[in-house]
């Protein structure tokens, strides 16, 4: 890291032309004896220099950046000054980008459209419509067979409803049947049409191979 210091030195240096007059003694000796007056003109120099400091981790370094020199010339008889000065020169940028500070508009507020919720209904989606095969024969004889044709029969054996359906098989066949909202649901909490229509899907999978021995009757 380093960093850079401007300073300007004033120089004046000042020559002066005395004017001697020679003196005669009493002895007859001549005396010269150098007079207080100028004689000549007086020239005043001015050097102006910018000296540029740079400190680093290593030290200093020192560079002359400009020099400036005005002389001015004053004679004993009319006192006359001439003086040029010129400006000194600016110093060198700095390698320091501006900072540009850009404010965004601040966006304008979108209209607000209030739109009325309608309550929500309380009606059920209507049902499914179920095209099953009359239970007036050999299914109604399978579930008379396997749960007395009672659709909401929980014993607590692991079988649930009419076709005694374990939670496993349940789960499958009700999925297959379409009625996936009945997964995980035991089959005596369903509806009769939902049961009958699960236990047609397994019997077109499987056969009446689910119900060993009541399965004789479809």
């Amino acid at each position: 890291m380093s960093r850079r210091v401007y300073v300007t030195v004033v120089t004046i240096s000042i020559t002066v032309v005395l004017a001697s007059h020679v003196l005669s003694g009493g002895d007859g000796q001549q005396l010269q004896v150098a007079s207080a007056l100028p004689e000549g003109p007086v020239e005043v120099h001015v050097t102006t220099t910018l000296v540029e400091f740079e400190l680093t981790d290593s030290g200093v370094t020192t560079t002359a950046v400009s020099t400036t020199t005005v002389t001015t010339a004053t004679t004993a008889a009319t006192a006359a000054t001439t003086t040029t000065l010129a400006p000194p020169p600016p110093p060198p940028p700095t390698t320091e980008a501006p900072t540009t500070t850009t404010t965004e508009p601040e966006p304008e507020p979108e209209p607000t459209t209030v739109v009325e919720e309608s309550p929500p209904t309380t009606e059920a989606p209507p049902a499914r419509v179920v095209e099953s095969r009359s239970l007036s024969g050999g299914w109604a004889a399978l579930i008379q067979c396997e749960s007395g044709g009672d659709y909401t029969i929980n014993t607590g054996n692991g079988f649930y409803g009419a076709y005694q359906f374990v939670q496993s098989t349940w789960d499958g066949a009700v999925a297959r049947a379409g009625y996936s909202e009945y997964v995980g649901m035991r089959a005596s909490n369903a509806p009769p049409y939902v049961q009958d229509a699960a236990a047609q899907q397994l019997y077109s999978e499987r056969g009446s191979q689910p119900w060993p021995v009541c399965g004789q009757y479809v």
